[in-house]
């Protein structure tokens, strides 16, 4: 062996030796850098390699993506989390929970006028509202029931569903059930989400037949939640309002204002008296809407326990125009009542139903009234 040979083998191992020692330094260097919470650069760079724990790809393990990665390693598991270094948390995931419940805009039960013929769309039904919390749900199905009159429900031809004015779906019922099927409505954390149902009607109708629309959330509405789990939501059962169906005709009533007074006669106090007054409008459809009287219009006096009677109670109505009522026009109509009461206490007015004859045809309403009330006074 040449001298010029074991020159070079010597040299060789040398330069391993002091690439070893270089590699060892790194390291040595790396690791203390680390644990004296040091922000450690990549020599990589230029190779577009990237380290696991290098979150946002910058060739730095900054303190905070090291803490995540200690964080995640000592935990029994992890899950996504908006807002964190890397996107992930410790420990198991926490569900976002879907509720549901019946929206204040709700409509309120009226007659409506189906064309014999063509029948009539998009009726406002039901509007509800969804509420995710926990994180943000997707919301998948919405079962429906379609309750009432078998001759009404019948007539149902198809039912749609709404984010505003926006049209999510439209389903054909089948018997007395609506299902909306592979939905992706979005939810997001502890928003409110407003959706209304509509309905189209076949033409043929009978008279004064009702149906109204139903959700019971906890078996009819599905969601996925955070982590992709799937469960129904939560919530009362979500009850619309029932609906009148009449052909060629009807008379839309619409709820104005209602107030209440309460008059001591400080001489006679067995003569001291309540007063309400209650108005709304009347707009009829497919006839002539005769002038209604007090006789059509009932009227219930309730205490502070809900218990309600019509004996005693004195009543008139005022009619704006005082005259029978177009087609198409619209009437203001004003009930006053008044009432004696026998004892102390809270008594309000309400009105429980309104019978209108429009073309002869007499249509009766006694539900969706609830609005039609008086503040309640105090009878001293």
């Amino acid at each position: 062996m040449t001298k010029k040979f074991l020159k070079r083998k010597v040299n060789n191992k040398l330069a391993i030796g002091l690439i070893s020692v270089e590699v060892v330094a790194v390291l040595l260097a790396f690791s203390v850098g680390v644990y004296q919470g040091m922000t450690i650069r990549s020599t990589l760079a230029d190779a577009l390699v990237y380290h696991s724990a290098d979150t946002n790809h910058d060739y730095v393990i900054s303190p905070a993506e090291l803490n995540r990665v200690r964080d995640l390693s000592g935990s029994k598991g992890y899950h996504v989390q908006s807002g964190t270094v890397d996107g992930f948390a410790a420990g198991a995931a926490v569900s976002s929970k879907l509720s549901a419940s019946l929206d204040a805009g709700n409509p309120n039960s009226t007659s409506i006028n189906v064309n014999s013929v063509s029948g009539i769309t998009n009726v406002p039904m039901l509007v509800f509202n969804v509420k995710s919390t926990n994180g943000n749900s997707i919301l998948q199905n919405i079962k429906i029931a379609a309750t009432g009159d078998a001759l009404a429900v019948a007539k149902l031809k198809t039912v749609k569903l709404y984010d505003g004015s926006t049209q999510l779906g439209a389903v054909a019922p089948s018997g007395n059930v609506i299902s909306f099927k592979d939905l992706s409505i979005s939810v997001l954390k502890d928003a409110t989400k407003s959706l209304t149902i509509k309905a189209d009607f076949l033409g043929g109708v009978t008279n004064g037949t009702k149906i109204r629309l139903t959700i019971t959330p906890t078996t009819g509405i599905t969601y996925q939640g955070t982590g992709s789990t799937t469960a129904y939501a939560t919530g009362s059962v979500i009850n619309g309002n029932y609906m009148s169906l009449y052909s060629d005709i009807n008379v839309s009533l619409s709820f104005s204002s209602a107030t209440s007074a309460y008059t001591y006669n400080s001489t006679t106090p067995a003569k001291s008296y309540a007063t309400g007054v209650i108005t709304f409008n009347a707009k009829p459809s497919g006839g002539t809407l005769t002038l209604p009287t007090s006789d059509n219009i009932i009227v219930q006096v309730c205490n502070s326990n809900a218990s309600c009677t019509s004996t005693g109670v004195s009543k008139s109505i005022t009619v704006s125009p005082n005259q029978n009522i177009l087609d198409g026009n619209t009437a203001t109509i004003t009930v006053n009542a008044s009432y004696t009461p026998p004892t102390h206490g809270y008594y309000y007015f309400k009105i429980t139903k309104i019978d209108s004859n429009v073309g002869g045809m007499l249509i009766s309403q006694t539900s969706g009234l609830d609005n039609y009330r008086t503040p309640a006074v105090n009878a001293q």
